[in-house]
């Protein structure tokens, strides 16, 4: 019904700035809850302006610099949103394009400005209708009215996101950074500085570098398959010295041993296949010890073929690692290599301490109820990791992990 004593040219009532015939003349203006997203989407487009676009251009230079590759999407739009937000570029906005915003909308952006992003525990999911989140730091809960990401975010997850009031509601706005155990303590840390955009923007770019497998000794998991042609000495002394400098496994196979915390590893294996070789590790740093090991004990060699695949890049695609690197594709020695690997960390780390369960083993933590949900979200990260790699490429079972821990 159209409001007593306004005229079609009229401005409409409910503060948009149009003509009422352009406006509410067929009924009562949508709700506040309704244009929230429209109003979020004025607020980015903002971020498009000369001179504002040049921040969110500096911190794409930034993350190239140290990544040496091009950030995520998701990542940019992260920065798009930590620029539009900024107390001095929002409140520029409303000052020069807050007289064209509708009352309402004025008002609720205005209730935006100085909104931070913070770290938010994930109570509850209805995928595709809302969220239930605690924030970490205050213990403050907040029921989110979200279609979009609630289908990405699981229980017991962590996320980095802006939450704002719209209306009678709460809004998760801008695009969420699903965290990791590793980042969530980091990502406290930096949010309890009152971090300026740019220190947030510092920690999306170190957050997102490429994640990085270690073997036992700490070192970058590379699988190495090298091929050396021993030269100078007949098979018939070759094998005793390979024989005294490691332990041998099988006929003409054999193995570098070591110890870690009176566990004893395999650095290393090689074989004898006709007249070459074969050198298998799991890291550079073992490639080049088992290099050195052979010339210590007097076999000279020719290095006929060495590859070295990063398991984390591209899913054995990555480009070459060093100028001695072969690019190629994964030999069935180093998948193998890989695989037992990979089962014998599992079984060791339902055992093991974890920071993230604060010191507790998973074991305990899935018996400790304080820590349940602390594990809920270590095992959503560890599936999400899998996602796209079979088994036993350079992953976790993550559903095997959940069933022997009761958490399925």
């Amino acid at each position: 019904m159209r409001a007593a004593g306004v005229g079609r040219n009229d401005l409409c009532p409910c503060g948009s700035g149009r003509k009422l015939k352009s406006c509410c003349i067929r009924g009562a203006a949508t709700s506040i809850e309704s244009r929230a997203g429209w109003l979020y989407r004025k607020i980015i487009g903002n971020v498009s302006r000369p001179p504002t676009r040049r921040y969110v251009e500096e911190m794409i230079d930034m993350a190239y610099e140290r990544l040496d590759r091009e950030f995520e999407r998701n990542g940019v739009s992260l920065f798009v949103d930590l620029v539009a937000f900024d107390r001095e570029v929002l409140g520029r906005f409303l000052a020069i394009d807050g007289q064209l915003l509708p009352a309402d909308e004025l008002e609720l952006a205005s209730s935006w400005l100085g909104s931070t992003m913070r770290l938010w525990h994930v109570l509850s999911v209805d995928p595709g209708a809302s969220i239930s989140l605690r924030d970490v730091s205050s213990g403050e809960t907040s029921f989110v009215v979200e279609r979009a990401g609630s289908r990405q975010i699981l229980e017991g997850d962590y996320v980095l996101a802006r939450v704002v009031p719209v209306g009678a509601e709460s809004s998760l706005m801008s695009q969420a950074m699903i965290l990791t155990s590793h980042q969530r303590a980091s990502a406290m840390a930096m949010l309890d500085a009152e971090p300026t955009i740019w220190e947030i923007a510092a920690w999306l770019i170190d957050a997102n570098a490429p994640p990085r497998l270690a073997n036992r000794d700490g070192d970058e998991m590379v699988l190495c398959h090298a091929i050396v042609q021993p030269s100078g000495l007949a098979w018939s002394d070759i094998v005793p010295r390979l024989d005294k400098r490691f332990e041998s496994l099988e006929v003409d196979e054999w193995a570098e041993m070591g110890d870690i915390d009176g566990e004893s590893i395999v650095r290393g294996v090689l074989r004898r296949e006709g007249d070459v070789l074969t050198v298998d590790t799991n890291s550079t740093e073992r490639l080049e010890g088992l290099y050195e090991a052979l010339r210590q004990i007097g076999i000279d060699y020719e290095v006929l073929e060495d590859q070295r695949v990063d398991p984390a890049a591209n899913h054995f695609g990555a480009d070459n690692i060093s100028e001695s690197t072969v690019r190629s594709d994964p030999t069935p020695e180093m998948l193998a290599h890989l695989d037992a690997y990979m089962r014998e960390r599992e079984r060791a780390w339902l055992d093991e301490q974890i920071p993230a369960l604060g010191g507790l083993t998973p074991r305990e933590a899935a018996d400790d109820p304080t820590r349940r949900e602390d594990l809920r979200a270590l095992l959503n990260e560890l599936k999400s990791h899998s996602k796209g790699l079979p088994v036993g490429v350079g992953r976790f079972d993550s559903e095997l992990l959940s069933r022997e821990l009761g958490m399925d």
